[in-house]
């Protein structure tokens, strides 16, 4: 199974050894609270973390230490080191936050995190089909956005069912069941 950590909105991988998995959308409280969005809602990265990334909606990276971070409702209520008033926390809304890799849990099947599919080859039973262009993040199933060389695209299903092999460079399918044209 593939890993679940989330995606950059670009859908491009990091630059470095971090992956994105959440945004500032709101603030919350007088005391420096955030409201966040998970890109995949079942990571539990927030919770463990101790320091992150955020990439400010100016191109601003700022690295930040984790005071703590908590469920409210759809998202989660994150409170950061050095950010205690309303005006603090709403400089960041809209900031995308990227945590180490190294901090995230070990998988032990080696399989990459979406993030990581940007990029890999896509081969159908019959051949090549083109490669990851996007990650889509869906409550069912996760699934790859696939350009091919004519510039059409098709989205790819990541069910394990549907799959021979993947790996970061690489997905094979079994069967064109897989792809929605």
């Amino acid at each position: 199974m593939v890993g679940r950590a989330g995606r950059g909105e670009s859908g491009e991988k990091s630059a470095d050894t971090g992956l994105e998995i959440a945004r500032v959308v709101s603030v919350h409280g007088l005391k420096g609270g955030l409201k966040v969005v998970l890109h995949w809602h079942g990571s539990t990265a927030l919770f463990d973390a101790k320091e992150l990334t955020l990439h400010l909606p100016s191109g601003e990276r700022r690295a930040a230490r984790v005071e703590s971070c908590s469920r409210g409702g759809k998202t989660l209520l994150l409170k950061l080191e050095a950010v205690d008033t309303r005006e603090q926390a709403e400089a960041l809304r809209g900031a995308r936050i990227e945590v180490a890799r190294e901090s995230l849990p070990k998988d032990e099947s080696d399989a990459p995190y979406l993030v990581d599919l940007i990029g890999a080859v896509v081969e159908a039973p019959e051949g090549p089909l083109g490669r990851v262009v996007d990650v889509l993040i869906n409550p069912s199933v996760d699934s790859v956005l696939v350009e091919r060389d004519d510039g059409s695209r098709v989205e790819v299903l990541l069910r394990s069912e549907y799959l021979e092999s993947i790996d970061a460079s690489r997905i094979v399918l079994a069967t064109r069941e897989a792809i929605l044209e």
